[in-house]
């Protein structure tokens, strides 16, 4: 009775092989190599980001005032973007 990849009570888990989308849905597991690779790249690439703006803003503004206030800017932006 259940959808394809659903299980249990109502159908609200999945099978082995199946995984829950945003939308209550269970599809099929795809993870390959490459999604792997491209995770972490994407992972290294935003610490690269980060550190690279923050030893830019820190060259160019200094550590103390408005390189300061920037940098704080900078970090309560990523913060939010991440919370």
């Amino acid at each position: 009775i259940c959808r394809e990849g659903h299980k249990g009570h109502y159908c609200a888990s999945c099978k082995d092989g199946y995984s829950m989308d945003p939308f209550q849905v269970c599809k099929k597991c795809t993870a390959t190599v490459v999604d792997s690779v491209l995770t972490v790249v994407a992972v290294v690439l935003v610490l690269v980001l980060v550190l690279g703006l923050n030893y830019f803003l820190k060259k160019k503004f200094g550590r103390e005032g408005k390189g300061k206030a920037v940098l704080k800017r900078c970090k309560n932006g990523i913060k939010i973007m991440f919370a």
